[in-house]
């Protein structure tokens, strides 16, 4: 079975999330964001083949310091397991769980699937001053089923184990006898009776040999054997030594992985690095889910693995190499990583971004699509579907935007609401504004070649401060420290949007992954077209004015020299011609230009030039062009 959302209430950090699942997830955000949280309600009801979950005092969210668990509203933990296409499951599964499944129509499928809806709630019982713990069936209205499906559930589980790992994994317990994966390996060994006789044989053998070489050893046994004075032991050799396991079941439960070196010896795994260690662990689960989970647990049983950072530990190109390598599990995977690495070849759809404001954890992630749910349909809205074939689906029960929607189709889906349905005028403009979230083909290329390949680190940032050209990534960082508003110690990561991209992508990512950002353009005609572009992507003029500023010249170079034209000329002074000095006296708008031109022909080399001149005269923030420090200031206002 597929678990396609999990809805959390008052658990932990989470006050109330709805987490959507694809085959692989995963989860960034900053530490105590509510990642782990939810790992650890998944693992807290489905990773036990029973309904005992076990909720601790902590686990009950908690208003405020003065809160106690007993006052809580109580935990809710929803899962809604689905199939992801038509007559996917088993008819042993559809059999054995008729009475709990839940029929849905799917809208973009345009499809009737089956699902089964789990519930776990825990809450305190002045009563009996006991926390109490239910589990239930849902219907599709969210109403209990009756009680005599409770039998179901433990068979329920055992369809869909949770296994987790989490961040500090040791070898030395995943790799004992006694752990759930390793251990069980070791118990399903089956060897023929006739075979086991001889390999007794031989090990009773090599015992032997080993003991009669050996004159301590020998000694030994024959003091020990005074024993027989005392006690009658009925043997004839009552004492001996057993230098090496002799049973084979004793033997196997020593067994431990070893690997050979570039040196060509061999070490136990527990002698190697953690990443080492940390990789081969993650490996004993794919082997355990492709041999023994259907044996385990029940043939139609469908592991849900859940890991937490698993580049722990691993260099960077071992990091994407272990991304892909967990791409083959045929587990549904949920995943927290704090790697930019391990993100690069990571689908955009699949990430889940926790952010906590305030105390509440919000789950934020890139959508696919967006639907309005329709009565009727006819003859014209049919066509305009037909014409826009690439943006929008219609099916017998919703409208499906799968990109942006553009003006023509707006004007048109406008035009045809308001004469054929008025009511339902809000919902379509609501649903073109939801649109606007989309993104296309070309902006997606946009977004994993520029920041998922090359700038991974953006999704672990606070927020964004995004620059048109190459001065200013030199520049704004200097001045950002000069406002004592460093922008590594305030999360801000810069962004040059240009060489990047387009900004329309980066401020739409920004408003769906709830980054706060600000925006530095050229007062050109470049930068007409972006504050056009961010408009066109569903920001008001309002929205612009307080996130983004224009230079007051042309570009950043003209504003630069209007305030620092001396240090300008000091680094410069061998490029300074005597008719330049001659144009300053008569023209100093010409010279100026003239300076910009000077600076314009190495950007970079002069920017780092300038942050030299401008330490060693110990430049004061009043001197920093205001547009730029209110773009700075804000981020580092916010971010605090």
């Amino acid at each position: 079975m597929f678990l396609k959302s999990v809805i959390i209430e008052n658990f932990r950090c989470l006050k109330k999330v709805e987490l959507q699942l694809n085959k692989t997830t995963v989860f960034i955000g900053e530490n105590n964001s509510g990642k782990t949280a939810c790992l650890e309600a998944i693992k807290t009801i489905l990773g036990r083949m029973s309904t005992t979950a076990a909720f601790e005092e902590y686990d009950y969210y908690a208003e405020g310091n003065d809160s106690a668990p007993q006052s809580s509203e109580g935990i809710s933990i929803k899962f809604i397991f689905s199939e992801s296409q038509a007559d996917e499951w088993h008819e042993d599964v559809i059999n054995k769980f008729m009475s709990v499944i839940q029929p849905i129509h799917d809208d973009i499928l345009n499809v009737d699937l089956n699902q089964i809806i789990l519930c776990v709630t825990s809450k305190y019982n002045a009563a009996t001053e006991q926390f109490e713990v239910a589990y239930n069936f849902l219907n599709d209205m969210g109403e209990n089923l009756p009680p005599k499906t409770q039998y179901l559930i433990v068979d329920f589980l055992k369809y869909n184990p949770v296994f987790y790992l989490q961040a500090l994994r040791d070898s030395a317990d995943v790799f004992s006898g006694k752990s759930f994966m390793w251990g069980k390996f070791l118990k399903q060994i089956r060897i023929k009776p006739e075979e086991l006789q001889e390999i007794q044989k031989s090990i009773s053998s090599i015992n032997e040999d080993i003991v009669s070489k050996d004159e301590s050893l020998n000694a030994l046994v024959s003091s020990m054997r005074d024993i027989e004075k005392v006690l009658d032991f009925n043997a004839e050799e009552s004492v001996s030594v057993n230098a090496i396991p002799i049973k084979s079941w004793d033997l196997l439960s020593k067994a431990q992985v070893v690997l050979k070196n570039k040196d060509n010896l061999k070490f136990p795994l527990e002698k190697y690095g953690q990443g080492t260690q940390s990789m081969s662990i993650i490996l004993l689960y794919e082997a355990y889910v492709n041999i023994l989970l259907k044996q385990v647990y029940h043939k139609h049983a469908e592991a849900i693995f859940t890991l937490e950072e698993p580049e722990a530990h691993l260099h960077p190109q071992a990091i994407r190499a272990l991304e892909k390598q967990l791409r083959h599990i045929e587990s549904q995977k949920i995943i927290t990583t704090h790697s930019p690495y391990f993100l690069q070849n990571v689908d955009m759809f699949d990430i889940r971004l926790f952010r906590k404001q305030n105390g509440v954890t919000t789950i934020c992630s890139i959508p696919q699509n967006v639907t309005m749910l329709l009565t009727t349909k006819d003859e014209t809205l049919e066509k305009i579907a037909s014409v826009y074939a690439e943006v929008i689906t219609l099916t017998e029960r919703a409208l499906i935007a799968k990109k942006e929607i553009p003006e023509p189709l707006e004007n048109c889906l406008i035009g045809y609401f308001k004469k054929k349905s008025p009511e339902l005028l809000t919902q379509v403009c609501n649903f073109i504004k939801a649109s606007k979230n989309l993104f296309s083909d070309e902006e997606l290329n946009q977004l994993n070649t520029f920041v998922k390949q090359s700038r991974g680190e953006l999704f672990f940032a606070k927020s964004w401060l995004m620059a048109e050209g190459q001065s200013e990534t030199v520049i704004l960082p200097y001045f950002a420290k000069t406002l004592g508003c460093d922008l590594d110690e305030n999360g801000v990561s810069l962004i040059d949007y240009r060489s990047n991209g387009s900004a329309k992508s980066f401020v739409k990512l920004a408003r769906i992954l709830g980054f706060e950002w600000s925006l530095l353009a050229d007062n050109d005609e470049q930068g007409e077209k972006t504050f056009s572009e961010i408009q066109k992507s569903g920001y008001s003029d309002a929205d612009i004015n307080t996130h983004a500023r224009k230079t007051t010249g042309r570009d950043i170079e003209a504003d630069l020299v209007n305030v620092f034209l001396s240090d300008y000329e000091v680094i410069l002074k061998d490029e300074i011609t005597d008719d330049l000095v001659s144009l300053k006296t008569s023209d100093i708008e010409a010279y100026k230009k003239k300076i910009i031109e000077l600076i314009q022909d190495s950007k970079v080399e002069n920017s780092y030039r300038l942050i030299s001149r401008l330490e060693k005269r110990t430049m004061a923030p009043e001197e920093i062009p205001e547009g730029i420090k209110y773009l700075i200031e804000r981020l580092c206002k916010n971010n605090g």
